[in-house]
């Protein structure tokens, strides 16, 4: 029965759009913990967590399946410092889900940048 389940997951998680809809239930949890931070933050925290561990799990992922190289580990860290920092700034100002989902992009837009910078060094390097 273990093993079943074990290869049931191993063979979800070969299908193309697993790891975007991680990534996008990811995107959903982090910006609504964001966004109820200020009103309930016990909650909120674990959100904003849940969605940091999602990301954590997708984002290379993804990264590596469009573009066939490894992210450096540089990128993802500065990835999940901004969102960090998104959900501190998130405790103390009261935005929108609309605003957070866009900080939530952007910070996935510099873990891009980051990666491609870091691929081109690398190479430049050789």
């Amino acid at each position: 029965m273990y093993e079943l389940r074990q290869q049931q997951r191993k063979e979800l998680r070969e299908k193309k759009w697993f790891y975007y809809a991680i990534l996008a239930i990811g995107i959903f949890v982090f910006s609504q913990g964001c966004s109820l931070m200020s009103r309930k933050p016990e909650y909120a925290a674990t959100a904003a967590i849940m969605g940091l561990l999602l990301h954590n799990a997708s984002v290379d992922k993804i990264y590596m399946s469009i573009f066939n190289h490894d992210a450096h580990k540089n990128a993802k860290i500065s990835m999940l410092i901004i969102l960090c920092i998104v959900a501190v700034f998130s405790y103390f100002k009261r935005l929108g889900f609309p605003l957070f989902v866009l900080l939530d992009l952007a910070s996935i837009l510099v873990f891009t940048i980051i990666a491609f910078i870091y691929q081109k060094l690398i190479k430049h390097q050789e």
